[in-house]
Parts: structure tokens; sequence; C-alpha cells
């Protein structure tokens, strides 16, 4: 049979598809051909290629047939088409043009195979939703595709940072690099502030985005510009369904950051309910701080109340959960605060008391996992509320410094297996009718609940994520369990009477009694690790590669915000920044004080 011969010049006019194969074959169009010859594809062919097909309008089904299929298929080898786009795309890094790690379709370089790349993986988009009869330049954007291509053709001996790309590159790159402005030179910190304007211009949202959010408060792309970010987020509320933009003009009108500090109620109540509506918890307890106060609206602590409570019960799940980034702190503090304008009496000072500790704590946490801005005010306004009501409970004679308490029921085992959780119920026998009783979460294995739930016993001074719990029982009447088992499963317990009207805690598993205790004081002991009346010194780091922060003991009198120091790092010492130096109970550290690490020197 007869062979055709492709040459270096037929494969030139594929890949430019000026030709196709039917062409090239001629007369000899069911015979054999052979292809002796390599050429390998350029960007120049892709666009010529591309050119043609957004000129003559041509359909999906012919530029697959005749030109895509031949160059990825028929002729990969010879065209060498992966060898030219780098087909399998690794992160990479090209010292000579960038200073970070990136992936391909994110990159700002001249390396012509990473636009290639990029060009064909736009193509390879196309093909998985394009009907056959479809027009290219319905399916597929042709022109950003050419441009792309022409920029780096046109720009490509120019500075990395000077050159134009794409909007589409732009906005990854922005994207991408978001909060490493520390970590960029001034040229690229240059050519990513030129960017934003550009896409701001045209409402790019990541764009606007991105702006928005650096101008509220500043940081080194922006200056604090309370205009400049309302207007961003104004356009973003316009373009996108996203609450979070609203969320924060409610802040900006609230507390009148574009007015000389005169806020705007009813503004901030409009873009806070849009917040709210989106889920939105600070919208949501913002609403309730504008109902404590008749801000716009008339003032209803009832209303503040069913909001917050809202919030509370959310986020403490989330904060059960391991969300230590949550808003249960802000909640709890506004729960107690309601909590002291609700009633003037002794026992609303003591769900104040509860709340505050909660708050506490919760912040704390916070601290130790995020950096928000302004969370340092919040924790201090928080225990300036907590040492208020301990003053007052301390003048009524309310204990809330106890080691240990007595009670009649053990209610926090009525916590412990909330929503049917099952429970691990063990006693263990002491001298003198004593028995150590513990309860210990044990959740299925197909459910997401976490084993641990916030405990909060004001009259010692306990608040404190727990998965298991003890107590000493003392000279109880009776103890039965099933089959005298020592340890037994349960997830229900109530209070019951026996026919001589004696007090009877009832253990249920599967709706079966399971155990029981008949009378008997139950003794809660405050953990020894809570014991300590110590402060300790701390101070909050940063590493510069991210925002969050990291807390150390610190000895050193002489250190102080702003200032570098030397800590214990996962290499070895390591420099970071101190960002905070405050002074704190052990009591209230979120971690054991063993696993906190020194400070070693200031740099």
């Amino acid at each position: 049979m007869k062979h055709v011969d492709i040459t270096e010049t037929n494969l030139k006019e594929i890949c430019r598809f000026e030709r196709n194969l039917d062409d090239i074959m001629g007369e000899s169009i069911r015979a054999n051909f052979v292809c002796k010859s390599h050429y390998r594809i350029t960007a120049e062919d892709v666009r010529a290629a591309l050119e043609r097909v957004k000129r003559e309008k041509i359909t999906f089904e012919q530029f697959y047939a005749e030109w895509y299929e031949l160059i990825s298929d028929t002729f990969k080898d010879a065209v060498e088409f992966y060898k030219s786009m780098g087909a399998h795309p690794i992160i990479v890094r090209d010292a000579e043009e960038i200073s970070y790690i990136e992936y391909p379709e994110y990159t700002l370089t001249k390396k012509e195979k990473y636009v290639l790349a990029y060009v064909f993986e736009k193509i390879e988009e196309m093909c998985h939703t394009a009907e056959m009869e479809d027009c290219v330049c319905d399916v597929m954007d042709l022109d950003m595709c050419i441009d792309c291509i022409t920029f780096y053709l046109e720009d490509k001996e120019k500075p990395v940072w000077s050159r134009r790309y794409v909007d589409e590159i732009k906005t990854k790159y922005i994207v991408e690099r978001e909060n490493c402005y520390d970590k960029m030179s001034g040229a690229e910190l240059s050519a990513y502030k030129r960017f934003v304007e550009q896409l701001c211009k045209k409402n790019n949202v990541e764009a606007l985005r991105i702006k928005g959010y650096a101008t509220y408060g500043g940081n080194e792309l922006y200056p604090c510009d309370w205009k400049k970010s309302r207007d961003c987020l104004l356009k973003l509320v316009e373009l996108t369904d996203d609450p979070y933009p609203a969320n924060t003009l409610g802040y900006i009108y609230y507390y009148g950051r574009c007015s000389g500090g005169v806020p705007d109620y009813e503004l901030a109540y409009k873009y806070f309910s849009m917040g709210a509506m989106g889920g939105i918890y600070e919208s949501i307890y913002k609403i309730a701080d504008m109902y404590i106060n008749g801000y716009y609206v008339h003032q209803s602590l009832d209303r503040a109340e069913n909001l917050c409570a809202f919030v509370y019960e959310e986020n403490l799940k989330l904060m059960e959960k391991g969300r230590f980034d949550s808003k249960f702190a802000d909640a709890a503090f506004r729960m107690g605060n309601l909590a002291r304008l609700k009633g003037d009496n002794i026992y609303a000072i003591q769900e104040a008391y509860f709340y505050y500790m909660q708050a506490e704590y919760a912040i704390a946490m916070r601290k130790n996992v995020v950096n928000y801005y302004g969370d340092s005010t919040v924790e201090a306004r928080i225990i300036e509320a907590r040492k208020n009501v301990e003053d007052i409970l301390d003048e009524a004679g309310i204990a809330i410094r106890l080691k240990r308490f007595a009670m009649d029921y053990p209610w926090f085992f009525t916590n412990m297996c909330s929503e049917g959780t099952r429970c691990l119920l063990t006693y263990k026998k002491q001298k003198d009718n004593r028995y150590e009783l513990t309860v210990e979460r044990v959740p299925r294995m197909d459910t997401d609940k976490s084993k641990s739930i916030l405990m909060t016993v004001c009259c010692v001074g306990f608040c404190k994520l727990v998965d298991k719990v003890s107590v000493i029982l003392d000279d109880p009447e009776t103890i039965w369990t099933v089959n005298n088992e020592k340890s037994v499963l349960f997830d229900a317990i109530r209070m019951s009477q026996d026919q001589d009207g004696d007090g009877v805690v009832v253990f249920y598993f599967d709706d079966q009694v399971v155990a029981t205790i008949k009378d008997g004081v139950y003794i809660f002991k405050k953990p020894k690790d809570d014991l300590s009346n110590e402060i300790v010194r701390m101070a909050r780091v940063t590493f510069g590669r991210t925002d969050r922060t990291y807390d150390y003991i610190c000895d050193l009198e002489d250190v102080k915000e702003g200032d570098t120091v030397v800590v214990p790092g996962y290499d070895g010492e390591t420099e970071a920044t101190v960002v905070d130096v405050y002074e704190k109970n052990v009591n209230l550290l979120p971690y054991p004080i063993e696993r906190y690490k020194k400070v070693i020197r200031k740099a």
C-alpha cells in the first residue's frame, strides 16, 4: 500500500491550522501515512490556529477533528505536544523570575510551556462541555487565550513584573498571593497592587474583596481608608450574594468610620440584617446590641436575648467540636451582660458570672489559634466584667473559690449524656462507704459529635472542655448496676423517688435501667491542676509566615510588644516578633502550663 510522508512543513501547517490531514493526503487519502519528521509546536502556532477559529467561526466538531485531535493524539509525539506544554504540571521553582513556589496556571513567567499549558487547560474545559454543532467562539473565551499568547510573545523580554497578563491570570495570582505581602519585594508588591487596581475598575469581585478588606484597617498593601473600603464593599454587595461584605459594612456604619465617628444606625441595621440573613453570627449579635441600646430600633432586651441565645447555642456546638475560632466568646459575654441588665438580684449576678467564665475561657482558646482584630480588647472587657461580678458575689457571701462542693444530684452527669450521647459510668469502692464515680463520654462511631463538653462550675471557678468527670459519692444507701458490673454504658439519667420517698438517681441505656444510686452526697473536687493561684507572664508571637500567633512563657521582664525574640521552633531556635505581652492565671490558660515553651532571649 502507498505511504504518504508527513513532512516538517506539513506538521507546522497542522499546528497552525492552515491545512488538515485530508488536505495533506490529497488523492492518497486512503493510503497510510508515515511521520519521520518532528516539529515542536509553538505559542505562535497556537495563536494562529485560534485566530483562524475566531475569524471563520469554526464549529467545535471541525475544531476537534481537524486540529485538536491531530496535535494532541495523532501527531502528539511528532509535534512534542506534551513536552511543549508541560503535560504533567508539577510544583516548580524558577529562582530567576519568581521568589515562591507556584503552580503553572498561576505563573507569571516567561516560560512558553506554562503559557501553552494555560491555553490548553481552557481548551480541555471546553471539550468537556461543548456540543458538536457549537461555535467555538460561543463556548470558549478565544480572545482571552489569544491575548494570553500575544502578551507573552510581545512582553517576554521585559521584567516579569512589567509584563501584561490576562485578567484571569491576574485574578488567580492576587488570590494565591493574598496576605503574603510581607514576603513580597517592592517590585512584586507594586505589580500586585497594580493588578488589583486594574481588576477593580472592571468590578472583579476578588480584587474588590482584597482591596475592600485591605483598606479596612490597613496593611502592607494599602493604608487604612474607610471610604475606599466602604465603596469596594458596597460594590461586592451589589455583585454577589456573599453576606460578609454586608456584615463589614454594618460595622463601618455602626461606628461611623466614614463620618467622623458619627454612627448611621439605620444603614448599620440594614447591612447587619443582610449579614444575619446570610448566617453571619457577628451580624446577629450586633443587631442584638442595637436592641439592647435602642439604636434605630425600639429597645428590647427580650429580642436581644433571643438573638444572643441563638448565637450562643450554635457556637457552643462549634466550641465543643474544637472550633476555637468561633464566636462563642462574644455570645457568652453578651449573655452575661443581658443577665445583669434583666435582673438586679444576686441570682442574675450568678448567672452573669457563669457566662463571663465561659467567655473568658473561650477568648483565651480563640487567641491561641487565630488573631482576630480587636480580640485583646474583647478579652480585657470580659475580664473586667468577670472581676466586677466576683466583687459583688464576694460582698454577698456567695462562694466562688471553693475547692469542693457537695450536691444531692450530679447535674453535670446529665450534661455529659445530652442529646443521647453514650457515656461510660465506672465506680470504685473507697473506704468508709465512699465511692469514686467517673463518667466518660463515648460518642458513636457514625456521629460527628465531639467527646468534649464545656463544663462550668461557678462555685469552684471551674470552666473547661472535658470528656470525663469524676465525683466522690459519700454514704449512699445502695448502688446497683446490671449484672453487678463495675462499668456500664448509659445515655440518659433521671432523678426519681422510691416507694419510701427517698431520692434515686436512675441511669438508662436504650430505655433500659442499667444502674441506680439511692441517697448519698455527690462531692465535686476542683482538679489539682486548677487549684494554683500562680500568675504567669506570656508573650504572644508571630513568625511572619502567616497571621497565626503562638504563646510562649516569657520570664524576661524587658520583652515588650514589637520586640524580636528567639524561641524554640520546629527546627531549633527561631526568631519571632512579639505582638502581645500579658499575664494570666495558669488556671485560665487554654492548655496545661507544661505544654508551653519559653522565650529564650531577645534577638
